[in-house]
């Protein structure tokens, strides 16, 4: 360590950018942006394309300072002259996104190309996502579905979402149960909430796998433990139907309600259910009409019905339950 700061302190280029690379990460020294900072500025003004890369990305991302998307701009500009990918790609995603400059997918799909060209995962999902959704490109789901590929076979775990789904709903490739268990499989040991939810999604709906709950249940879990709405929502139904776990409508209730606070409609929909009949909870009409309003406001037409209902006959208004046995009585499902 003595040696590598007394080659930066001399002005070697290689020795402050890997000095501040170590304050940055905070391996062998105690993490310290300003002295990541300071290191790369040294060595990015006399060309190090490496340090003006991460001097662009500090700036970005407000590290040490404060953030500036047009000094970012500046210094991903000139390392991507260099032909590095990383920084070529950042320039994509600030003009793809209007970040420092005006957004111009123009341009953008100028960069990514240029990284991509050189296989960095990150522009060949971005220029995916453009193909599928038509900006500026012409909708094009089989190049959509190529690009997506390629990055998946990178590792990008978000690609290899996008892959079991288009494998899944056959668009721009043959439908293909299997591949799409294939490649959510991969997501989901990625780590990647989406394919850890639609991963679980094929174990209980037994397409390309055998029917699992059990192991619907650990993906579902792994997904919920990262936040996830659906993840919660689904584990919340499966202890309602008692899939894979002895039915417990109290732990569907917890469920559905720690999804309906993250504004899950259809969590906010079995939440209102079991208010009005009073599963897992004490029944509660107040309750019970709250959610079906949240859910029925984000679009459930579940939730819109039964408003429908309760407007049009006067139901839970005066909590006058003769009336509210005019509902149908929840079916664990």
């Amino acid at each position: 360590m003595g040696y590598l700061k007394k080659s930066a302190e001399n002005g070697d280029v290689v020795s402050q950018n890997t000095l501040g690379k170590l304050y940055f990460i905070g391996y062998k020294v105690e993490k310290n942006y300003e002295e990541a900072y300071k290191w790369f500025e040294k060595s990015a003004k006399q060309g190090y394309p490496e340090s003006q890369y991460s001097l662009g990305v500090m700036f970005y991302e407000g590290c040490a300072v404060n953030r500036d998307y047009k000094e970012a701009y500046k210094w991903f500009e000139k390392a991507a002259q260099h032909g590095y990918p990383a920084p070529q790609f950042c320039l994509g995603i600030m003009f793809y996104k209007g970040h420092g400059v005006n957004q111009d997918y123009e341009e953008a799909y100028k960069w990514f190309n240029k990284a991509a060209d050189q296989g960095h995962a990150g522009s060949l999902f971005y220029l995916a996502d453009m193909f599928l959704s038509g900006n500026w490109v012409n909708q094009d789901f089989r190049k959509a579905f190529q690009y997506f590929k390629k990055s998946a076979e990178l590792g990008h775990s978000d690609a290899q979402f996008f892959v079991g789904e288009m494998y899944y709903e056959g668009r721009g490739v043959e439908q293909d149960y299997q591949e799409a268990y294939n490649w959510f499989k991969k997501s989901a040991e990625n780590g990647n909430i989406r394919g850890q939810v639609n991963f679980a999604g094929l174990y209980v709906a037994g397409l390309g796998v055998s029917q699992n709950y059990k192991e619907a249940f650990k993906w579902y879990s792994r997904a919920a433990k990262q936040g996830s709405s659906d993840g919660l929502y689904n584990l919340g139904l499966l202890y309602l139907k008692g899939h894979g776990v002895k039915q417990n409508y109290r732990k569907a209730y917890d469920y559905f309600i720690k999804a309906s606070n993250k504004n899950h409609p259809y969590a906010q929909y079995k939440l209102a259910m079991l208010y009005s009949e009073g599963y897992g909870v004490n029944q509660d009409y107040k309750e019970a009409f709250k959610w079906f309003k949240k859910s029925a406001d984000q679009g459930c037409l579940e939730a819109q019905a039964y408003l429908d209902n309760i407007y049009d006959n006067g139901l839970y208004m005066n909590k006058d339950v003769k009336r509210h046995k005019r509902f149908k009585k929840l079916q664990p499902m």
